[in-house]
């Protein structure tokens, strides 16, 4: 299971002290290494927070009892957070996890099995007696990487990727609009139903022209005659 968001870096204060905030799965240290380390900086102490975070410019883990957080920070796209749990979370928990990212004005995120986001985002092919695989699909800045188990878009998404939102409340089981910030999308009732439904959710990202559909990458991808080709057909998805 992960629990992903994008957000703009200069609401990376918000989002630390949203989920400091947290009853459960709250961060607790920062430090530079995704396991827990005596020279881990407490959150509480600002001063200290400020200095690392200006020394570790490209991200950093914050660490929680219940798991991982990676972070990964851009100066002109969408910085990133990744939660990882230690162990099965219950749907009460990730929804307050999300609801942290959105509270900071995140752009879109989800919560999703690890093996629901490699069927959306991830290709693999065989060329020359060779598997060779990529991520693609992720960019924001061209369009929603794909719909999963629990999804939000925020306002300003929906809006700039002509998401038609009222089709997805339609095909969600249920939906929390959140006035002026985003829409919370869950389309099936627990995650591991992620393969059951993935036909479902598949023609509605192919519906929906401001969502990522791998189909056409990969038929591109098949083609390749090399790894070098794959490498340049897949750039432009990357």
């Amino acid at each position: 299971m992960k629990i992903y968001a994008y957000f703009d870096k200069y609401n990376l204060s918000t989002l630390i002290g949203a989920l400091q905030e947290l009853d459960s799965c709250n961060v607790i240290t920062i430090g530079s290494s995704e396991r827990k380390q005596n020279s881990d900086t407490l959150l509480y102490n600002a001063g200290q927070v400020t200095n690392f975070i200006n020394e570790n410019t490209e991200g950093f883990f914050l660490h929680s009892n219940e798991g991982l957080y990676d972070v990964s920070l851009q100066k002109d796209s969408f910085s990133t957070i990744c939660f990882f749990p230690k162990v099965a979370l219950k749907e009460e928990i990730l929804l307050e996890i999300i609801k942290a990212y959105i509270s900071a004005d995140s752009a879109f995120g989800y919560a999703a099995e690890c093996e629901e986001h490699e069927y959306r985002n991830r290709i693999r092919i065989e060329v020359a007696g060779s598997e060779i695989e990529s991520w693609v699909g992720r960019n924001l800045s061209k369009y929603l990487p794909g719909l999963y188990y629990l999804t939000f878009i925020s306002k300003k998404q929906a809006e700039e990727k002509s998401i038609e939102i009222e089709s997805l409340k339609i095909n969600s089981i249920s939906y929390i609009d959140m006035p002026n910030q985003a829409v919370l999308f869950k389309f099936y009732e627990n995650s591991t139903l992620w393969t059951k439904n993935k036909e479902k959710i598949d023609q509605i990202c192919r519906s929906e022209r401001g969502v990522f559909c791998k189909d056409e990458v990969e038929q591109c991808a098949s083609k390749a005659e090399n790894v070098m080709d794959f490498i340049m057909k897949t750039r432009e998805w990357n």
